[in-house]
């Protein structure tokens, strides 16, 4: 009489078998693009972005290059060449801008990036 069992056992189809027993795997978090800094500020200047903001890059303020931080963490950073809006640090000490996406209604005036 033939021996009962698994296919893999005894080196056949694993159908007799159904699948194996699966176990759960932790499910990765959502990647963070920025740091979390707390509601948008009121009063914010306009920049374009020069380098990557991931985890710092740089923007151009009043053709000046400022050091920026991504300040939207469930949005990915702008590409070079994007407005953003920036504001400055809540730290006293920090000299990073934090970046936000533009406002729409603050872009639409006409406003063209440096060149």
């Amino acid at each position: 009489m033939a021996a009962r069992g698994c296919g893999w056992q005894r080196g056949g189809d694993d159908a007799e078998c159904g699948d194996e027993p699966t176990a759960r795997l932790r499910v990765a978090p959502a990647p963070q693009h920025g740091r979390q800094v707390g509601p948008r500020p009121a009063h914010a200047r306009t920049a374009v972005v020069r380098t990557e903001l991931h985890p710092q890059g740089y923007v151009e303020v009043d053709r000046v290059l400022r050091r920026a931080v991504w300040a939207e963490p469930g949005r990915p950073s702008p590409a070079p060449g994007s407005l953003v809006d920036v504001t400055d640090a809540r730290e006293r000490d920090s000299d990073v801008l934090y970046a936000f996406p533009p406002t729409a209604a603050r872009h639409a005036k006409g406003t063209t990036p440096p060149r």
